[in-house]
């Protein structure tokens, strides 16, 4: 299910073809349209939080939720965290070491110097790494 944060612009009030009645909410410019009628109490101005499922080649809104509007500002401007989801982000790179003769290369992946020496020495003493490195 896709997720849409944003203001309601407009609501409007349709009737299909079949004369079931159905509403049509404006949010962020684009239209949606909802056969739930329990989300008839959202109003224009509402800060929202909308559930889509698509039908065909429309969106419909399934669900509503009201959010703060620091929500909705985090959201417009694509910050992580916007959805009360993610609120720390930890980048972790890791480093590799290769060694071993042409056509029978192995590689060590390390974060620190210290966890490669570790993992060095491990190999070592289990007799796995003939050539002796020094540090």
């Amino acid at each position: 299910m896709e997720t849409i944060i944003g203001r309601i612009e407009n609501k409007e009030e349709a009737v299909a073809k079949n004369g079931s009645k159905y509403l049509i909410f404006t949010i962020g410019g684009k239209k949606y349209t909802s056969f739930n009628e329990e989300l008839a109490k959202f109003n224009v101005g509402e800060t929202i939080k909308a559930g889509l499922e698509r039908a065909g080649k429309f969106k419909n809104l399934v669900s509503m939720s009201h959010v703060t509007e620091k929500v909705a500002q985090n959201a417009s401007m694509g910050q992580i965290g916007a959805t009360e989801g993610i609120s720390k982000i930890e980048h972790s790179f890791e480093s590799e070491y290769e060694f071993g003769p042409s056509g029978n290369r192995h590689k060590i992946k390390y974060r620190t110097i210290e966890e490669l020496k570790k993992k060095l020495k491990e190999l070592e003493s289990a007799g796995l790494l003939t050539d002796s490195l020094s540090f």
